[in-house]
């Protein structure tokens, strides 16, 4: 679904102030060039190392189409069937017609050789030769986190990926993810809280809205922090798109944190990606026996750093991301915080519950002394309060994130 439509309540203008002139202009390729290299990525099928490798021999992309078929072929090494698409998107204007439908919708194409493109990025093994970006700049500091997880993900990893999530970002750590329902949502949700800075990098173009049940998220993203993909304007959300998508989710990243995978989870896939460029990786511990957990506890048994929340990450992250002393503390966020206006029997009734395993109402009423109809009055407005949930058969838990 194309969300073009929507564009206009938000469009943010891509060419902002550099100052008073006393600072250099950014380096910015030209859009001849842009056009040029996006006409060579459509005629190789999105193959930026191909594209690199021309752009080596030819000097600019623009120089690479000037060239005759023949020295495409004999130097270039490409085939005629690549010539003969190359051919095709040159003649019907494909690159400008990408960036004229880019400049209607306030986003932009950038290059490595572009100031914004990230140093981080640049330098992993197959960089994209292009980039779409829709929203804010993309973090070129080195500030960014990946935090990625299941679809499929329970309540209690929700909360961590959204305390995670939160506390980077209020430790001034830009969070970036795969907008994704379960942990990649609850991350961004988490930075969005704290103001923003969070970037989603998705499987399709930057104008499409994927998942649908994510369409209110995309919008906030776009306005707060930032929305990048490789692939064309009006890509949709092809399988083959996700697995090409994690690695630049890992090369955006200082480092990556799975909060909670199966054996199968695509996010495995940025892990191993993390892993091959040097990054470090931290996995958030789970239930031992429990299939949705397969994937982590097999990061930690493999050497994946031990986290429990934001804060062990900050710590642990403090050096690489120069951290002032204090801001991991600052940013941990804990989930054990409760209303300072909480009566004194209701936060008996929370601290006694936990936050994965549910408990019968019953058997807490046992536990605390409470009488049952009352417990089951108070129990009703800490649900009301988004503290407490109700699960099936009359058990509760404990819930920490309210967003």
């Amino acid at each position: 679904m194309s969300a073009a439509d929507d564009h206009s309540d938000f469009e943010k203008d891509a060419s902002a102030s550099a100052g008073a002139g006393e600072e250099p202009a950014p380096r910015q390729s030209s859009p001849a060039e842009r056009a040029a290299v996006l006409t060579l990525l459509r005629a190789t099928d999105l193959g930026s190392t191909t594209v690199r490798r021309l752009l080596e021999i030819f000097g600019s992309a623009q120089a690479a189409l000037s060239a005759g078929d023949g020295t495409l072929e004999r130097t270039g090494g490409l085939n005629p069937d690549t010539i003969r698409s190359l051919r095709e998107a040159e003649g019907e204007g494909f690159g400008q017609r990408q960036l004229a439908e880019a400049e209607r919708l306030g986003a932009r194409v950038i290059l490595p050789e572009d100031d914004e493109y990230p140093e981080l990025l640049a330098n992993i093994h197959n960089p994209p030769a292009a980039l779409f970006v829709l929203g804010d700049r993309l973090p070129a500091d080195g500030r960014a986190v990946a935090v990625v997880g299941s679809r499929r993900a329970s309540e209690a990893g929700v909360e961590v990926a959204h305390q995670i999530g939160a506390g980077l970002r209020k430790a001034g750590v830009s969070v970036v993810s795969g907008m994704a329902l379960g942990i990649d949502g609850a991350a961004h949700r988490g930075a969005l809280q704290e103001g923003g800075g969070t970037v989603a990098v998705l499987g399709c173009g930057v104008d499409v809205v994927y998942p649908a049940r994510h369409r209110k998220l995309y919008h906030e993203i776009v306005r707060h922090g930032t929305v990048v993909s490789e692939l064309f304007l009006g890509a949709g959300p092809e399988g083959r798109n996700f697995p090409m998508r994690n690695r630049i989710i890992a090369g955006l990243a200082l480092a990556v944190v799975v909060v909670e995978a199966g054996a199968r989870s695509g996010s495995l896939i940025t892990g191993s990606y993390a892993l091959d460029e040097n990054r470090p990786l931290f996995a958030v511990p789970g239930q031992p026996l429990s299939r949705a957990h397969e994937g982590v506890n097999f990061l930690l048994r493999q050497g994946a750093g031990f986290i429990r929340h934001a804060g062990d990450l900050l710590e642990d992250l403090a050096g690489p991301l120069q951290l002032e002393h204090g801001v991991a503390e600052q940013g941990r966020l804990e989930l054990d915080e409760l209303p300072d206006d909480l009566p004194a029997d209701e936060r008996r009734i929370v601290e006694a519950l936990d936050r994965v395993e549910g408990v019968h109402a019953d058997k807490l009423a046992d536990r605390l002394g409470v009488d049952t109809s009352r417990l089951g009055a108070m129990l009703l407005m800490l649900e009301l309060k988004g503290l407490v949930q109700r699960l099936p058969g009359d058990n509760y838990r404990r819930r920490g994130i309210r967003s």
